[in-house]
């Protein structure tokens, strides 16, 4: 499975409320190479999910998205993720 089926998959998982599973894909996702536009993404979501139940971890997980992402600053595909990055680093700061 590429990773990008994989990172569909896993937000599909999620809305399905299987966040386990949805956090699993998305580990792999990233863990197969974060810096691709694809691993950013799912970085972005997996710190969104994780930020339910450890903010500490989902703020590094973001940081490291952020810093994966600055090759790609001309992607348009990306510019939701750094805006939904924005709103988690502001939830995450008042939790």
């Amino acid at each position: 499975m590429n990773q990008q089926v994989k990172f569909q998959r896993a937000l599909m998982l999620a809305d399905r409320k299987q966040f386990e599973k949805a956090e699993a894909l998305l580990r792999e996702v990233v863990d197969a190479d974060p810096s691709t536009v694809v691993g950013c993404q799912a970085a972005v979501a997996l710190g969104e999910l994780v930020s339910f139940a450890d903010p500490d971890a989902a703020q590094d997980i973001l940081d490291a998205a952020v810093e994966n992402m600055a090759p790609h600053a001309d992607n348009p595909v990306l510019d939701w993720e750094r805006q939904r990055v924005e709103e988690l680093f502001a939830e995450i700061a008042e939790a």
